[in-house]
Order: structure tokens, then sequence, then C-alpha cells
């Protein structure tokens, strides 16, 4: 690589904005102007669904009786709910 462009590279930066209120879907546009006031072609991203690292809240189970032959009750929208049986057995379900 030339000493010019070595030169260039370092003079890049980076940057971080404090943003809040994004949605999934939405499009951020981004442009650069240099010191002449000449501003980059925009460059754009699209807003990524966010991490979930919240883990979901308890199921609500409804009372199990001797002979049901279902296990019934709510929880998150969209998650997976695992009913483990007294002999080990699983059951996976989409709520």
């Amino acid at each position: 690589m030339a000493l010019k462009q070595q030169q260039q590279l370092t003079k890049m930066v980076t940057s971080a904005f404090q943003i809040s209120g994004l949605e999934e879907g939405q499009t951020v546009s981004v442009t650069a102007k240099d010191a002449s006031n000449n501003t980059s072609t925009p460059t754009t991203a699209t807003v990524a669904k966010a991490d979930d690292k919240t883990a979901p809240d308890a199921p609500v189970v409804n009372p199990v009786k001797a002979g049901d032959k279902a296990v019934t009750g709510t929880a998150e929208a969209g998650s997976t709910v695992e009913v483990t049986l007294p002999d080990g057995t699983k059951s996976n379900s989409n709520s």
C-alpha cells in the first residue's frame, strides 16, 4: 500500500451516534461531509430485529386432575412451551 493511502486510512474515523426509538424495518441514511462542504453519497441500513435477551414470564398452567388428557395454560406469544411429565417424557408446543 502506498504511503499516501496509508496516511488517508489513518485519518478515517469510527463514530457512534446515540439514537433511540428505531423500529425493525425502518431505514437509516448516513452521509459524510468534508471540510470543503462536499457531501458523500448516502449509505443506507435497514434496522434489524433487536436481540431478545429477556426470558419470558413463567407460563400459567391451569389445574391438572388425574385422568386429564391435556395440560392447558398460557405463555408468551411466540414462545415454545415444554411440558415434562412425571416419567420424563417431554412434549413441545409453540404458543
